[in-house]
């Protein structure tokens, strides 16, 4: 590998090893200007990653053409390039699997309408590089070519520019990735068309812009998962500490513990990073481990951006932080332990996709009733079946359905059949272990897992999208496989009153895939026996209610 670049690059490489690096990969440094042709990657002062053969380059731009088309890259934009092997050619608005029955994309809008001006604001976690990938595979599905990426007045702005070959029709993306908090503020003030958000709208959020007339956001075709995602605990590499729960993140974060040998690790000073308050990643934080209204002190640094946190860590062998799986760069990733028995979780895809992963989440966009079409349509294809590449190939987590690995089908039975059942507050009958057990061997257990709104059965935005690509993927050659449907409950509360509970949510979701004509063995309630978090709140217990989907 080659790289090219500035100070601005050597400073920051240096900073990460650069030198131990240079060693083993053999690169050198060399003039910032290379060959057309060339593969390159291309980090911009906006947080972009660029990648494709240079096609041309002059004093003022690099043009580049990447698996999403062809790119114009000012070079007062570029933070650092570097020469890398050519990949693969990965198509990002083409499935890699044959398309079902109404699973193929298809605009709303005419081509001609895709152009203006569409204003995205919200979540640095989606405005750092998914939202820009979405836009560009959209544009380009809509014959939008040459996209330019022009950085803004502040490092989470940006805008992208696209352009027809055959007319003057201009799409012009505005993006502002402040934080999830400024989403909705935006929303509220007519300064945004879509809102960006890595954590679900609040009530109070809710109730103000439905009162400012924009609608009910938690309404299906308002409130849009479009992917998902997970913080990751990351620490130096060199960091030996294999696992840590919940309640030992809290005492990092808020300084009750200050050195690594109080968890098995060396006796150096902790170092903890923080994402900044504005995000959806602080606000998980606050949920899952901090508690409400507690912040960690006003000595722990706090980061907009995933990749300079992810690059402090990297820096300091004390370090701890917290960002995307996405975004966990040069770091170690660290599992979660549990005090209550369950086994730790991991931040796989497989725990993401089920939502099972403690610090697991889902990515939104969110629309007013006043949106535009331009901006319904956009949100649209994030959501279709051509968007799951693009999604995949940003680095984050998709809505597509997921065969589990064999490890986690046989850690589950072990977990669940092992005696004491489970947690002390989960005691199970023999019947309902029997018929888990019936049921999970010689199974695989499907990504799509069902979960309802707090106190009902109606399931929620995300799972009723999701059981729709459940259908989807039923109807796919060689995919006639016998599907049966396991409801949970919450450990909490009488345990016989729990299993009815389970039992009918599964009927539940049952009816509603027979609805969609799609097949179903048959249905069982096993009640609190394989709870998948600790509980210690109301979203804990949420995690824990939810209907499984068992493939034969």
């Amino acid at each position: 590998m080659t790289i090219l670049g500035s100070k601005a690059l050597l400073s920051r490489m240096f900073v990460l090893g650069a030198t131990s690096l240079a060693g083993v990969m053999g690169f050198s440094i060399v003039s910032a200007m290379a060959e057309p042709g060339a593969q390159v990657r291309i980090e911009t002062t906006t947080d972009r990653v660029w990648e494709g053969k240079i096609v041309t380059e002059t004093d003022r731009d690099i043009v580049i053409r990447g698996v999403g088309g062809t790119f114009t890259i000012p070079r007062a934009a570029i933070r650092h390039m570097e020469h890398v092997q050519a990949k693969e050619p990965v198509a990002p608005i083409a499935t890699n699997r044959p398309a079902a029955a109404g699973e193929a994309w298809s605009s709303h809008i005419s081509a001609e309408q895709r152009a203006g001006v569409i204003r995205l604001t919200g979540s640095n976690t989606i405005g750092s590089q998914l939202g820009p990938d979405l836009l560009i595979a959209y544009g380009r599905d809509g014959r939008l070519i040459a996209p330019r990426d022009e950085p803004g007045a502040l490092p989470e702005e940006r805008t992208l520019t696209m352009h027809a070959a055959e007319s003057d029709r201009t799409l012009r993306a505005e993006i502002q990735a402040h934080g999830t908090a400024t989403s909705f503020t935006d929303l509220l003030a007519g300064k945004a068309d879509v809102g960006m958000a890595s954590r679900r709208i609040t009530e109070a959020e809710v109730k103000a812009l439905a009162a400012s007339g924009a609608g009910n956001l938690l309404q299906p075709g308002n409130e849009n998962v479009i992917s998902l995602d997970g913080v990751a605990v990351v620490v130096h590499r060199d960091n030996p500490v294999r696992a840590l729960s919940r309640a030992q993140l809290k005492d990092i974060l808020t300084g009750a513990k200050t050195r690594w040998s109080a968890f098995g690790g060396p006796d150096i000073k902790i170092t903890a990073y923080s994402p900044d308050e504005k995000t959806g990643a602080f606000d998980l934080l606050q949920d899952k481990i901090l508690g409400k209204g507690v912040t960690p002190p006003p000595d722990v640094q706090r980061f907009e951006s995933n990749e300079d946190l992810a690059d402090a860590v990297a820096s300091n062998p004390g370090g701890i932080g917290f960002v995307s799986l996405a975004y966990t760069r040069n770091t170690k990733t660290i599992p979660l332990a549990t005090e209550c028995g369950v086994p730790p979780s991991e931040p796989s895809v497989f725990q993401v996709k089920t939502d099972e992963y403690p610090l697991a989440r889902r990515l939104y966009l969110y629309l007013g009733d006043n949106r535009s079409p331009l901006a319904e349509d956009f949100v649209a294809y994030t959501l279709s079946a051509a968007a799951q590449p693009v999604i995949e190939h940003s680095g984050f987590v998709n809505l597509d359905p997921m065969l589990a690995p064999a490890s986690v089908t046989d850690s589950r039975l072990n977990f669940v059949t092992a005696k004491p059942a489970g947690p002390a507050t989960a005691r199970a009958g023999a019947a309902q272990i029997k018929a888990f057990g019936e049921t999970v061997r010689g199974a695989r257990r499907l990504s799509v897992t069902v979960r309802f709104e707090t106190g009902k059965t109606e399931p929620d935005t995300r799972s009723k999208r999701d059981l729709e690509r459940l259908r989807d993927w039923t109807q796919q050659p060689g995919r006639a496989r016998s599907l049966t449907l396991m409801g949970h409950s919450s450990i909490d509360g009488d345990y016989n009153a729990n299993v009815a509970l389970s039992l009918r949510r599964a009927h539940e979701v049952e009816q509603r895939l027979k609805g969609l004509g799609v097949q179903v063995a048959g249905s069982i309630g096993v009640g609190p026996i394989s709870p998948v978090v600790c509980e210690r709140g109301p979203d804990d217990a949420n995690i824990n209610r939810r209907v499984e989907i068992w493939v034969q």
